[in-house]
């Protein structure tokens, strides 16, 4: 089974109040965190139907312990995805 390596970041590194799920322009303010996740097969987002997968909310699972909060097997869910722009670099991508 393949792990993913991923930045995380909170709503507070985006320098944003904890709860927000507002749109806009934001600030990085902190170089986030690596989150390495266990899954059942090789595309990493299973809640998504695209790319022919099916919804598989139960495959996805941290690899080790995340953020002194998180144990190692505990299940990851993705819930938000965000079109980001490096506004140094020009770098465009999703999260």
């Amino acid at each position: 089974m393949p792990v993913f390596s991923n930045l995380a970041y909170s709503n507070t590194d985006l320098g944003r109040p904890a709860g927000s799920i507002s749109t806009g322009t934001f600030t990085v303010a902190s170089a986030g965190a690596i989150i390495n996740l266990l899954d059942n097969d090789s595309v990493f987002d299973d809640e998504s139907t695209g790319g022919g997968q099916a919804v598989d909310s139960s495959q996805q699972v941290l690899d080790s312990a995340f953020d002194d909060s998180y144990v190692a097997g505990r299940f990851v869910r993705s819930a938000f995805r965000y079109n980001v722009t490096n506004n140094t670099t020009g770098d465009t991508g999703t999260a």
